[in-house]
């Protein structure tokens, strides 16, 4: 029979944690995936419209996705990352010796944290201690998937 849970430790979240209530004011675009891209017969892609510099480029409004929790039954909304806000927390990712290699790599577990503090849009954390409370698999995983949104494939440098 499991014991009881002590509470003693439960963090209180501070005032105005999160901004509207927890609800994102407009609907995300959908994202367009690699697999939607390949799927494109070559009819479709020719009525696709073209992209230009301002419509591609210039377009202040970042893709978002909603992303569900691999530990919970809820959803999250992440944005995609520009290729400056990847390569930023690339270069200030502190070192770590990889044991084969023998040579220092960037903190894999720095990075995820990180990527996630700067690309969740909902629910607003507020804090590094409230992130650092989520289990280091949902951090990676999220991770991961902030990384689909800004276009990369499996196995590239956000996943």
């Amino acid at each position: 029979m499991p014991g009881s849970t002590d509470v003693s430790n439960t963090v209180t979240l501070p005032r105005g944690y999160q901004k509207h209530g927890g609800r994102v004011t407009s609907e995300p675009e959908p994202v367009f995936t690699a697999e939607d891209a390949a799927a494109l017969e070559a009819e479709e892609l020719e009525n696709l419209p073209e992209a230009t510099i301002d419509s591609w480029l210039m377009d202040e409004t970042p893709v978002t996705a909603w992303v569900p929790l691999r530990t919970r039954k809820m959803k999250v909304m992440v944005r995609g990352m520009t290729e400056d806000e990847r390569a930023s927390i690339e270069r200030d990712a502190p070192r770590t010796m990889n044991r084969q290699t023998r040579r220092p790599e960037p903190d894999q577990n720095w990075m995820n944290l990180e990527i996630v503090k700067r690309a969740l849009v909902s629910p607003v954390i507020p804090d590094n201690n409230l992130l650092k409370r989520a289990l280091a698999g949902e951090l990676a995983y999220l991770a991961q998937e902030i990384g689909r949104v800004s276009g990369f494939e499996l196995g590239d440098a956000l996943g």
